[in-house]
């Protein structure tokens, strides 16, 4: 499937909708660990949530990258 300007552009705004979704689950378990610093599933939370923000932070800028080369195609 070939993707246009307006579905990397509707991609671009999903994976930010999860990047401030992360960030805020993010948030809300390291509230969560100040009071219970001691809990492992707390910590394995994080990390898991840490890994799946940084992954869609990549997706982002690969997005954003492909939204560039196609618009300066289209220019051409």
């Amino acid at each position: 499937m070939v993707m246009t300007v307006i579905d990397y552009e509707m991609q671009d705004k999903k994976i930010k909708e999860m990047i401030w979704n992360l960030r805020e689950k993010i948030s809300t378990v390291r509230s969560k660990l100040i009071s219970s610093p001691d809990c492992t599933a707390l910590r394995r939370e994080l990390r898991e949530l840490t890994l799946d923000l940084k992954i869609t932070e990549n997706e982002l800028e690969h997005n954003k990258t492909m939204l560039n080369l196609l618009q300066n195609k289209n220019t051409i």
